[in-house]
């Protein structure tokens, strides 16, 4: 499985336009039931494809969190949000349901599962097509490299309009959110 990890800016060009995505997400483990509803899910991995490519949205901890003299005070903790790009059959190794266990390696890390249930995001038994409107993105740096993290995801269905946010629960995680039906779903 080839897995080569590229810039919120290239997933955005490639992948914006029509509903063509097909989507499977890991819910992140938790007892808080309010947080996985039919309108929103604590999500911790995104899968997407179309018929030609999969892309992974994972965020993960690369730095900071250190004490400084200087401040006086631990520095800020500098999150990514990374994107991966593989293959449309790297979707369809990724298989649905209950107590999941993966791996998917880059050159620059590992994303690891074990356990983890990995759903298809539907709409009944139909799976939602979903394409990307646009994207909104911190951009930090440390140590002279840049780091982009995901803030907010547009996704449209034919009939509804979703967000993938970064989460209140922590910069480890984000929320999908059903947000409303889109104009051409209201007709």
């Amino acid at each position: 499985m080839d897995l080569d990890q590229i810039s919120m800016r290239e997933f955005v060009t490639v992948a914006a336009g029509a509903p063509r995505f097909r989507a499977k997400l890991m819910p992140t483990m938790t007892l808080r039931s309010e947080l996985h509803t039919q309108f929103s899910r604590e999500v911790g991995t995104l899968f997407l494809a179309d018929d030609a490519d999969t892309f992974v949205l994972h965020n993960r901890w690369v730095g900071g969190d250190v004490w400084s003299e200087e401040l006086g005070d631990y520095t800020d903790p500098i999150w990514e949000t990374v994107i991966l790009r593989s293959n449309a059959a790297t979707f369809k190794d990724v298989a649905a349901g209950p107590e999941r266990t993966g791996r998917l390696e880059w050159s620059g890390g590992t994303i690891a599962w074990n356990t983890a249930a990995i759903e298809i995001l539907a709409e009944g038994p139909q799976p939602v097509a979903l394409g990307v409107a646009g994207a909104l993105v911190y951009t930090t740096s440390s140590g002279g490299t840049p780091y982009e993290f995901l803030v907010e995801l547009d996704l449209r269905s034919a009939t509804e309009h979703w967000q993938l946010k970064r989460s209140l629960m922590g910069p480890s995680s984000f929320t999908l959110a059903r947000i409303q039906a889109t104009m051409q779903g209201a007709a």
